[in-house]
């Protein structure tokens, strides 16, 4: 068994890391227009009004790696998608999840969605992969 490291923290500063495991998967599955959930650089295209540019810069740096602006690589392509990407979204996968069990338990959910983050996390397991060493709870 290897380190572990504990990491105890603010529920916003949780959500900021689930934020930066999911902006860091969509980068490795060349998803560059989905840079703008980092807030800061959302603002700076409302502000520049830039959007349109934005758009057809990401579609533009996509082609680099071959893909055509509505394609991407599946999480699961083993050729172009490394396992660090697969491991930050089985890691994001598993921050949501708990946060909707917390919900559940809390009353603040009281019934089924049927999104995403009511699902076990499964990335890693579908790939092949071992188990992340990851534990989350809220308390």
């Amino acid at each position: 068994m290897g380190k572990k490291v504990i990491i105890e923290c603010g529920f916003e500063e949780a959500c900021l890391i689930e934020r930066a495991l999911d902006l860091y998967s969509r980068v490795g599955l060349l998803q560059f227009d989905k840079l703008d959930m980092c807030h800061s650089l959302q603002k700076l295209i409302h502000e520049k009004d830039a959007q349109d540019m934005f758009d057809a810069v990401s579609d533009k740096l996509k082609s680099v790696f071959g893909y055509s602006p509505n394609s991407y690589p599946g999480i699961f392509n083993r050729k172009d998608v490394q396992n660090d990407v697969r491991l930050a979204a089985d890691l994001h996968q598993n921050i949501r999840h708990e946060r909707f069990n917390h919900r559940m338990v809390t009353g603040e959910q009281t019934k089924l969605n049927w999104t995403t983050d009511e699902s076990k996390p499964d990335i890693c397991k579908i790939a092949g992969m071992d188990k992340p060493d990851f534990e989350v709870s809220i308390k």
